[in-house]
């Protein structure tokens, strides 16, 4: 793997945890963490064993997020694309698939 993919993998690796981890409907950013986490999708081939544990470990928190109920925000972009993004790390969907 050339370096440029390398420090592109882990850049998006960090930026995904990072909207993880602050997390809240209605801020606004979903579709760069959607974009982030298909980028990582489509090369998970390149994934170190570390780097696929770490994804692994964001994506069980995007699957709490989806599961969780917001009232009054059910609508929210970020709410509808954290589901999203819960269903591409099960495989169930591809960035194709996005709503409107």
């Amino acid at each position: 793997m050339d370096k440029a993919l390398a420090e592109e993998l882990n850049r998006s690796l960090r930026s995904y945890r990072i909207f993880l981890e602050a997390f809240e409907p209605g801020y606004g950013d979903g579709f760069i963490a959607l974009g982030e986490r298909e980028f990582l999708h489509k090369h998970t081939t390149h994934l170190s064993e570390t780097q696929r544990i770490e994804m692994a470990s964001i994506d069980a928190r995007a699957m709490d997020f989806a599961k969780a109920k917001y009232s009054g925000v059910e609508e929210d972009d970020d709410v509808r694309i954290i589901r999203h993004i819960a269903k591409l790390a099960l495989g169930e969907v591809g960035l194709d698939d996005l709503i409107e």
